[in-house]
């Protein structure tokens, strides 16, 4: 442009503008990346920018892209005051680097609130504080430790990750809250250890089938390759063994130790089992009162 116009201060910005937009290849390369109103004035242009130094396998790369950008953005002069931002960058890589940004604090937050929420509905259904005592610490537990199991198998937390550890904590609640509620309803046992024992014999087994079905359910997952089917696999595999395995070994044990004890018997057993000696020596039961015997 410089050759063809020279030092001509008479020609505008506009002109020389149209002129090199009509000019090949200029006019296939940038025309479609500039905007002008009627008057040929410049509304809004765009450029590529390529980036060459970001990995699309590091996470860490794309999320330290992604914040640089956003600093730069609101760092230019004519953003100043603004709220949408006149100079910005945009592709959309930026979707996926963004979720890689919240999805910490997503999930931490996701997670925080379903404690809560399990500890309040434990405190307002469960006859004694000590379930919600227990059992929101335990389930918080069970959800470390399978992230630690996602780790081990080398996985990442992604979306699809995300969605399994999210999934993890109803999961696991039902394995535990079931142990819980037949240890309140279990009735007629006079130490922790029977109760405890009553509840193994009665919902353990249901727990022990949930849990293999479950496991059978996802074990065709192995089988497959595929990143996606693996994640969805190796999540599951752990939210099964260690949700069964907490309300099978761990809440047992903790319950016989600290579980509350109900120490009043059932009508039978006051019917049946007390009795007293009379002054004669001959023996008299303490029969409570009957509708027939009030009569």
């Amino acid at each position: 442009m410089n050759q063809t116009f020279g030092n001509d201060k008479s020609t505008t910005f506009n002109e020389k503008l149209d002129f090199f937009l009509q000019t090949p290849p200029y006019d296939d390369l940038y025309s479609r990346d500039i905007s002008r109103d009627p008057n040929g004035t410049v509304v809004s242009s765009r450029t590529i920018i390529f980036f060459d130094k970001v990995s699309l396998y590091d996470t860490n790369q794309q999320v330290y892209a992604f914040k640089d950008q956003k600093e730069v953005t609101r760092a230019q002069p004519m953003n100043e005051d603004s709220l949408d931002g006149h100079f910005f960058t945009f592709g959309g890589m930026y979707f996926g680097w963004e979720l890689w940004v919240i999805l910490t604090k997503e999930i931490a937050v996701t997670v925080a609130l379903g404690l809560l929420s399990l500890f309040i509905i434990s405190l307002i259904f469960f006859p004694h504080p000590i379930a919600a005592v227990i059992l929101t610490p335990t389930v918080f537990c069970i959800f470390v430790e399978v992230i630690a199991v996602l780790r081990m198998a080398g996985l990442e937390i992604n979306a699809l990750s995300s969605i399994g550890l999210i999934t993890c904590l109803g999961l696991v609640m039902d394995y535990n809250i079931h142990v819980f509620l037949t240890y309140f309803e279990v009735q007629d046992c006079e130490t922790r250890d029977d109760k405890v024992t009553k509840v193994l014999e009665t919902m353990g087994k249901s727990i022990m089938k949930g849990g293999f079905t479950t496991f059978l359910g996802v074990l065709p997952l192995s089988l497959n390759s595929s990143l996606g089917f693996r994640t969805l696999f190796v999540t599951f595999i752990g939210i099964t063994t260690l949700g069964v395995a907490h309300g099978l070994i761990f809440l047992p044990v903790v319950l016989s130790l600290i579980g509350p004890l109900d120490k009043r018997l059932s009508p039978s057993k006051v019917l049946t089992s007390e009795s007293d000696e009379a002054p004669n020596g001959q023996i008299t039961e303490n029969v409570l009162p009957t509708p027939e015997n009030n009569d």
